[in-house]
């Protein structure tokens, strides 16, 4: 069988990649590694991992002139729409490269998801409920066992790790970065710190509201929103920052829904 050569590219602001990489060489296969910005180095703890600085308008030539040269047979990377991710995508493709998106949020907090070809709209995942479960019948039922412990604290301070490194640095270093957040870091942190000391109050009105709706048998329709930040609202999602999407909700739901009906809007995080 012909060697495996994977790239990988940006992943969890973790030492992921770096336990995937070892994984992926322990089975025969060859591991390449390309930092796009300062966090990306801080967080791989194996060699042979190299930092791509030129112009942001150039890394469409240059990731597919390393995929090409190296042989490059699988592309490995989370968040198929950020900046420097899709035009790699879009030159795996066409090379006829494998493409393996890593996504963090389906199945939290023990699993991570791989998809072919990208996450979410962008995924060759069937929409037919048939052809859903005739998938699950060809896997195991996974554990419920918890398999991993960690903290609140422990990621986030990985995250900050990552984020103040690429403010502080990336200008210098790496050039050609683009930032995939919505908003600047640190006020990302300032929304979160604010959520946090709000947090017991809250959950507090929470759990009032939970079990005065709870009483009953009318029916209770529940909308869970996603941040709009996250990129597949923003790539495949009805509109840019939900508000329309609310409100189109809300809307159908006054007009159609039961009179007794009630409608739960669940924000998150939690």
């Amino acid at each position: 069988m012909a060697e495996r050569c994977a790239l990988l590219l940006q992943g969890p602001s973790s030492f992921f990649f770096s336990h995937l990489g070892d994984a992926l060489e322990a089975r025969g296969a060859r591991v390449l590694r390309l930092h796009l910005c300062p966090g990306d180095a801080l967080f791989w703890r194996r060699g042979g991992g190299l930092s791509w600085r030129g112009a942001f308008e150039d890394w469409p030539r240059h990731v597919a002139e390393v995929m090409t040269r190296e042989g490059v047979t699988d592309l490995v990377l989370l968040g198929d729409n950020r900046p420097l991710h899709r035009p790699a995508v879009d030159r795996a493709q066409a090379l006829g490269v494998r493409v393996h998106h890593v996504e963090l949020g389906y199945v939290r907090p023990d699993w991570l998801t791989v998809e072919p070809d990208g996450g979410g709209a962008g995924a060759p995942f069937p929409t037919d409920w048939a052809a859903i479960e005739a998938l699950a019948a060809r896997g195991e039922t996974p554990a419920e066992t918890r398999l991993y412990r960690s903290s609140f604290l422990h990621y986030a301070a990985m995250d900050i790790a990552w984020n103040l490194s690429n403010l502080a640095l990336s200008w210098a270093t790496h050039p050609g970065y683009r930032r995939h957040q919505t908003w600047h870091p640190l006020a990302e942190y300032g929304g979160f710190l604010w959520k946090m000391l709000r947090a017991r109050r809250d959950r507090a009105h929470a759990a009032e509201v939970w079990q005065a709706w709870g009483a009953g048998d009318a029916p209770l329709f529940l909308f869970p929103l996603q941040l709009r930040t996250d990129f597949q609202i923003r790539a495949h999602g009805p509109d840019p920052d939900l508000r329309e999407t609310a409100r189109a909700v809300v809307r159908s739901f006054a007009l159609h829904a039961p009179p007794e009906a009630r409608l739960l809007v669940k924000e998150h995080p939690v």
